[in-house]
């Protein structure tokens, strides 16, 4: 039975269920209570209410209803109660609903001391008029509560909106809720559920604008503003999501934030948004959350960003970040993902724009810009409490830029990449790598330092500098500078500084045909701390100094159409030994090579080369000046201000035809090449090393003193064996006569014109001294020895399945094998002639780098030259430098190669090589040719395993069709990488039964290979007491570990057995062992995983076949290629 109110009524009003419901109060309506209850109040049902006159409470509520309730506040009615604030929901509530939700709409007023309208079993509101309260305007619990407000919400003490069950809130447009008090917020939600806010109106308070305790998201639509003291919008305990499109702001110091997500969470800024804070425009912590800004995000004191655990922002094009301190910063505490196309700026002198404290990715894209007063980017933390890598991997393809220090700061190394128009910019240096760090840096934009002092590139530990064609590398003090460990600097661009490239601790610079280094003190200069290798087919100059000044010895290579020049030297070279090679051009005022220090050198003529200036070696060491093959001329060589000064030895390489002009004094060695003496040669002695060189004198009366008379004095011919010859090219071979005296070793030649000549020969090493003279073919003679070339037999070893050498610089043979049986022993042979490199040159590796299914010799000459045999049996096919874009590839003496596998899969072995100082290189094969080379990297940044790790061998431990790298550390741990390419896709401790495998120092590594044909690489393993184990490998897990055995027993070979190579000898799929006896005995052992299923002598045509000790097989068991 409905009940009305009309005229004015005493309160307290108690509602009967029963006829009282619905209840309508008239606009001439009025209760008033005076006392301590409510003005209206009732229970037992659920009520419906509708007001258009006045309800007043003095202290208590003005409607208490139980039971559920929907009540409509009309135009012109009025609740209100003067309670206080601070008393409970039954004192001082305009409306309070216990026990049943509660639905209000209101479009008159409703005011209370302690509170507008209190739902205490959750509901909704609606309101489009003013509620106004001392506590909380609208305050929900016990369930969810829904809220729609165009009208105003006001808390004067605490919250404009209280939820404490969660729900949601909607502010229309012309819509206000604000907390004007120091206590509350003009919204404030509990952790006892989420609450989802949408704004298009005016949200304000005096300190949090917006505090959400249990999760959920706020959308701020275009024209909607959310600002506050301290925090626009804080999310906390529980993660939020916010969408921003309107303004929202913290504008009050110390801890006002635009945006707080205590526990992570995502914000989006969409382009019509800006959300500021006095210290931190955005901040959020608590996990890898997601920042997206197309708008504008800003803080006028610290960072316009903070990600206090990692995570992502993104910075769109026409978004644009701005911090006093930091534009995006990412704690220390987890790495960080930065990609901008918009702008991002530290605005304080002593600003950054993007601080990756905890390390991560950056990638600032074309149009991007990222700017700080000190960093343009900064990346790594000393805080004591870091515990991560912080390695920093940057993309740039727009602008980074700072005014004081770095554009990019990598305290603790990674990698920077630098696109095609990026500009990078610094104060002190373009970019900075720090101290113990290592660093790559390719570049194919523009890198600056415009301090007078600044580096364009400066790796603080090392690393490897990339400048690609196209690239510019600027600074006031250096283009590139390396030092903590070496530097490899490739460059196809420009560089340029005072100092060109600069390394510190040694290295290696290599300029191809685009490339130019300019410097004023030096274009390249390189350290005494370590040697440096230099290789050049463009230009590197220097306008105040050296081209090249290599202060630590090593060697520069200058290739067919590279200029090398300087005021005051081309090369200026000292230190320990050095080598110049050059095929192109090097000029300088005072010389243009100056080998200076006490290290023997070696200078590398090519018929192509040009010196502009002399060339002086020292005067102490043993120099020697070297004539490469191909046909040109030479004079001039001497002691100290001959154009070619202090050179003892004059070495003629295999292939080479020189001319020897003009006066000169040296020691001739020749490899297979030809000197033709067309001047004088003042020299002790010539030495013919290998088969086939030739000696060409014009005028053999000048060919020494006292020719043709007893006292002759004389170079001594050494080494002349068949096959090399003397052209005497003025002695005319008719009538030709000699006499030969053995004592003294003196050849006398004579003709029929009275022509005579004198040879000095040393006897000791001459052949089989049956002078033969006979016509050169022109106007002279030529001198040989008759018979043909003695040669040893062969030793019956293997061939194209077993390859040997006896003792470094001998002969190699091949033995090709079937099983335990030698069917084909031969030497091997180049065109028909014995190869023996000569002991300058050692093997580096075998492996198939041309992918012909035959392994090729890869070989290194001393002075860092490289080779690649190309082998068809014993037959080497083709014998070719190592090079890298056209120029030789020539590692200095800090790298050695770690060991040979297919890395890529590609179906070619690759060549994995390490520096002294850790790092790794992978070099991608093509016969030859290095494609690619690569520094070899885990997660984006440089893998440099300390002196402690070893590679322990080489195998595709997984079958995936790569070679994986097993090392093993001085403690015996032991770890598998599993490779593409040269990057490392995993790194795992190699384990049995789910534990670290770590075998004892006694225990050594002693072959890899499939003994069970699974197609997966086993490891064996040799202990000291002979014992032998063979670990069946499953990627990095052993899946079995087996005693080797023979007929069920241990095979447990002494120590005078050694395993010379391991291969699959009988072709049946399955690796077999090669071992040798000190007593030079050989034993084949066909596997069958750990069995041994047959152990047979090796024998050649029937006999066993035992090669001399001098000869060594030259695989390397360890590498399973």
């Amino acid at each position: 039975m409905a009940k009305t109110i009309s005229t004015s009524t005493l309160g307290p009003v108690a509602l009967n269920p029963n006829t009282d419901n619905p209840l309508t109060i008239t606009s001439t309506g009025t209760v008033t209570a005076t006392g301590t209850a409510a003005s209206i109040y009732g229970s037992g049902t659920a009520w419906t209410v509708s007001n258009s006159g006045s309800v007043s409470a003095a202290t208590a509520d003005g409607f208490k209803l139980s039971g559920g309730t929907t009540l409509t506040n009309g135009v012109g009615g009025v609740i209100t109660s003067s309670g206080t604030h601070g008393g409970g929901l039954s004192v001082g509530a305009g409306i309070y609903v216990q026990n049943g939700s509660g639905n209000v709409t209101n479009q008159g007023s409703i005011s209370g001391g302690g509170y507008g309208v209190a739902l205490g079993g959750g509901g909704s509101v609606t309101n489009a008029s003013s509620i106004t309260a001392g506590e909380d305007a609208v305050r929900i619990s016990g369930s969810a509560g829904t809220i729609s407000n165009s009208g105003t919400l006001t808390g004067t003490f605490d919250d404009g909106i209280g939820l404490f069950a969660g729900g949601s809130i909607t502010n229309a447009s012309g819509g206000t809720i604000t907390s004007s008090g120091t206590a509350g917020a003009a919204i404030y939600t509990s952790n006892n559920g989420a609450t989802n806010v949408d704004n298009s109106g005016v949200i304000s308070a005096t300190v949090h604008t917006i505090l959400i305790d249990g999760g959920g998201s706020v959308t701020n639509n275009q024209g909607g503003t959310i600002t506050g003291g301290n925090a626009g919008v804080f999310f906390k305990n529980l993660p939020g999501t916010v969408t921003n499109s309107g303004l929202i702001s913290g504008t009050v110091a110390p801890n006002g934030t635009g945006v707080y997500l205590e526990n992570n969470g995502n914000i989006t800024n969409t382009s019509t948004g800006t959300i500021t804070g006095a210290f931190f425009g955005a901040f959020l912590e608590g996990g890898a959350g997601t920042i997206s800004n197309s708008g504008s995000i800003s803080a006028a004191i610290y960072d316009g960003v903070v990600l206090g655990l990692g995570g992502m922002v993104t910075n769109a094009a026409g978004g644009n970040i701005t911090g006093g301190s930091t534009g995006v910063y990412v704690k220390y505490r987890a790495a960080g993902t930065v990609t901008n196309s918009g702008s991002i700026a530290g605005i304080a002198t002593s600003s950054t724009g993007v601080d990756l404290a905890g390390g991560g990715t950056l990638t600032n894209d074309v149009g991007g810009s990222i700017t700080g007063g000190n960093f343009g980017v900064f990346v790594g933390s000393t805080s004591t409490l870091a515990t991560l890598a912080m390695i920093g991997t940057i993309f740039n393809s727009g602008n980074i830029a700072s005014a004081k220090y770095d554009g990019i700061d990598l305290s603790k190394g990674g990698t920077v990449t630098n696109l095609a128009g990026g500009t990078i910019t610094g104060g002190s240096n373009g970019v900075y790598v720090n101290t113990g760090s290592s660093g790559t840096v390719t570049n194919t934009g523009n890198i600056t330092a415009t301090a007078t002092s600044g580096a364009g590139v400066d790796l603080g530990g090392g690393g490897i500098v990339t400048n690609s064609s196209g690239g510019v590398i600027t600074g006031g003090g250096f283009g590139v500078f390396t030092t903590g460990a070496a530097g490899t600097v490739t460059n196809n661009g420009s560089i340029t500084g005072a100092h060109g490239v600069s390394l510190g601790v040694g290295g290696s610079v290599t300029n191809s045909a685009t490339g130019v280094v300019t410097g004023q003190t030096a274009g390249v200069f390189a350290s005494t701390s370590a040697s440096s290798t230099v290789v050049n087919a463009g230009h590197i100059s220097a306008t105040a100094g050296a081209g090249a000044d290599i202060e630590g010895g090593g060697s520069v290579t200058n290739s067919a159409g590279g200029v090398i020049s300087g005021s005051a030297f081309g090369v200026f070279m000292t230190g320990a030994a050095n080598t110049v090679t050059n095929a192109g051009t090097i000029s300088g005022a005072t010389y243009a090579v100056d080998f200076t220090g006490s290290g023997t050198n070696r200078l590398i003529v090519d018929p192509t080369a040009v010196f502009t200036g002399k060339v002086a070696a020292n005067s102490t060491a043993a120099n020697t000046l070297e004539l490469a093959s191909g046909t040109g001329s030479i004079g001039g060589l001497g002691a100290t201000g001959a154009s070619f000064a202090n050179f003892q030895t004059l070495a003629v390489d295999g292939g080479g035809s020189w001319t020897l002009t003009g006066a000169n004094t040296t020691t001739s060695v020749f490899d297979g090449g030809a000197l033709d003496i067309a001047g004088t040669l003042g020299a002790a002695s010539i030495a013919f090393q290998g088969i086939g060189s030739a000696l060409l004198i014009d005028n053999a009366a000048t060919f020494g003193s006292n020719v043709g008379t007893s006292s002759y004095t004389g170079p001594q011919l050494q080494d002349f064996v068949t096959g090399d010859k003397v052209d005497l090219k003025n002695i005319a071979s008719t009538g030709a006569a000699f006499t030969y005296n053995p004592s003294t070793g003196l050849l006398q030649v004579t003709n029929g014109l009275n022509q005579v000549a004198t040879l000095d020969f040393q006897n000791s090493t001459l052949g089989n001294r049956t002078f033969q003279l006979t016509s050169d073919g022109g106007t002279g003679t030529l001198v040989t020895l008759g018979g043909t070339t003695i040669l040893p037999s062969p030793p019956a070893v293997p061939g194209a399945d077993v390859e040997w050498q006896n003792g470094p610089g001998g002969l190699l043979a091949a033995w090709n094998m079937n099983g335990a049986q030698v069917v084909a022993s031969n030497y091997v042979t180049v065109q028909g002639s014995l190869a023996a490199p000569g002991p300058t040159w050692s093997v580096a590796g075998l492996g198939d780098f041309n992918g012909d299914g035959t392994n090729d010799l890869l070989w290194r000459n001393q002075s860092g030259t490289l080779v690649d045999w190309t082998m068809n049996g014993s037959q080497i096919t083709s014998s070719q430098t190592v090079t890298f874009g056209a120029s030789p590839a020539t590692p200095d003496s800090t790298w050695n190669v770690a060991g040979i596998g297919d890395f890529n899969g590609d179906g070619k072995d690759d060549i994995l090589w390490r520096n002294a100082s850790g790092s790794l290189v992978d070099w991608t094969m093509n016969g030859s040719q290095v494609t690619a080379s690569q520094q070899v990297t885990l997660g984006g940044g440089a893998a440099t395993p300390d002196a402690s790790w070893s590679v322990a061998g080489i195998g595709d431990f997984n079958g995936d069709g790569k070679a994986d790298i097993l090392w093993r550390s001085a403690n015996g741990s032991l770890i598998d990488w599993t490779m593409n390419g040269s990057q490392i896709s995993s790194v795992q401790a190699v384990t049995l039964g789910g534990s670290p495998a770590a075998p004892g120092s006694d225990w050594s590594v002693a072959g890899i290979g499939d003994f069970n044909g699974d197609g997966k690489a086993d490891i064996l393993w040799r202990n000291s007491n002979g014992t032998l184990i063979d670990w069946t490998m499953n990627g990095s897990q052993i899946a079995n570990s087996q005693q080797v055995t023979l007929g069920g027993s241990p095979a447990m070979p002494d120590s005078s057995w050694q395993i010379a190579q391991i291969g699959d000898f009988d072709g049946n799929g399955t690796s077999d062992i090669l071992w040798r006896n000190t007593s030079g005995a050989m034993e084949e052992w066909s596997m069958n995983g750990a069995q041994i299923a047959s152990v047979s002598p090796v024998t050649f045509q029937g006999t066993p076949a035992t090669p001399p000790l001098t000869w060594n097989t030259l695989s390397k068991p360890t590498d399973f290629v």
